[in-house]
């Protein structure tokens, strides 16, 4: 069976039809042609595996990595890194319109080096005790001695085999938390202090547990957050600075310290103890005067919306929700709440628009879209969305 392959979508597999069914499928780029072979049949939709390729792209290139045809990493590896940007804005394109955003400003891209730009893995264990990642579309671990996206430091521990032997001491876990930034690095250790990091973003101190979730490229993160902050309107009554700022799902504190400089009182949400004890440290690290007030609340997101705090005015707001979005609740909390100025920071673009749609369809407009691109090499997407009332 042929087939020629149309768009890479949401999921990172490439779509095209064969006896008016749509077909999934992995292992070819978007105008390639491939001989494939059917591994899922459902009604309204098949599965596909490439088998081989007939016509190859323009836009593909040999794979800069040994795993490649095995590790379940870095799905868009074998295209070059403009043919790369093109299917990820495409994805996100075709979302806002699947969605009916009638978004049509355009995306802006804030771009990263290809390889060597992530700082934070989890890396697996196998049977044996080697550290590695799991296969294309399975469970199993497959061993690694190099991985071209980790950053220089990650890359000489997994050659010299430093960070097999620091594994060693947590015999008990299968998986092993690491991170490393401008020749530091921290491996997941037995010994509690030596699970802390601390960096420099855009001039702030910031620590944080590498256990918990702190984001992978420190550069685009860097612009990212600038660029998420930029622009916020001062309320009228106070034209030095604004009052109140809403960190919502705020992780240890990065948009609250960013945003200090311009608001008075800032308000963190987050339910992870590891990273609101480190909002705590790095805000007092950072404004030890504390002429801003900081207010921390260490519950879910639908408690929150609950409390009195809840009813405050906010100036300006930045929500950063896990994969599956903001909470359906807490959505619905946000289509009356008193925002200004809402920024959207999300790691999954389809939940991103499904919100986004909400929020258009209650009163909110969407003035901006910005695709970060976080991890070069892969179909995933980071998107930045600004927000703001209508009249």
């Amino acid at each position: 069976m042929h087939i020629t392959g149309e768009k890479i979508v949401a999921g990172g597999k490439c779509i095209g039809h064969m006896n008016g069914k749509t077909v999934f499928i992995s292992g070819i780029l978007p105008g390639e042609t491939a001989e494939i072979k059917i591994t899922k049949s459902l009604r309204d939709y098949d599965e596909a595996e490439a088998v081989k390729l007939l016509e190859i792209s323009p836009g593909r290139i040999h794979p800069p990595c040994p795993n490649a045809e095995i590790c379940g990493g870095c799905s868009l590896i074998m295209a070059d890194s403009r043919f790369q940007q093109e299917i990820r804005t495409g994805i996100l394109k075709d979302l806002l319109e699947r969605f009916r955003c009638n978004y049509t400003n355009g995306i802006e891209i804030i771009p990263s080096a290809p390889f060597e730009y992530r700082s934070r893995f989890q890396f697996h264990k196998t049977a044996g005790g080697q550290l590695g990642f799991c296969a294309k579309a399975s469970n199993k671990v497959i061993p690694v001695k190099d991985c071209p996206v980790a950053v220089p430091e990650i890359r000489k521990m997994l050659a010299e085999g430093e960070l097999k032997e620091k594994a060693d001491l947590l015999p008990q876990k299968d998986r092993i938390n690491v991170f490393a930034y401008r020749n530091k690095k921290a491996v997941e250790s037995p010994v509690e202090k030596e699970n802390l990091f601390s960096l420099s973003l855009n001039g702030k101190n910031v620590s944080f547990d590498i256990r918990s979730f702190f984001q992978s490229n420190i550069p685009v993160f860097e612009k990212t957050a600038g660029t998420a902050l930029s622009g916020f309107n001062l309320c009228p009554e106070n034209p030095g600075k604004a009052k109140n700022f809403l960190d919502f799902y705020s992780g240890c504190g990065v948009f609250s310290i960013m945003a200090g400089d311009v608001f008075q009182k800032l308000f963190l949400v987050e339910e992870n103890p590891l990273s609101i004890s480190a909002a705590k440290n790095n805000m007092s690290n950072n404004f030890p005067d504390m002429k801003n007030e900081a207010f921390f609340f260490k519950m879910k997101d639908n408690e929150w919306i609950k409390t009195k705090d809840a009813k405050t005015e906010f100036d300006g707001a930045v929500i950063d929700p896990p994969r599956t979005g903001i909470g359906k609740k807490t959505l619905s909390w946000l289509f009356s709440a008193k925002i200004r100025n809402l920024r959207y920071l999300s790691c999954e673009p389809s939940t991103f628009a499904r919100d986004a749609a909400g929020l258009i369809s209650n009163g909110w407009k969407l003035d901006k879209v910005f695709l970060c691109d976080f991890y070069p090499q892969t179909h995933h997407i980071e998107t930045l969305g600004f927000f703001s009332k209508t009249e």
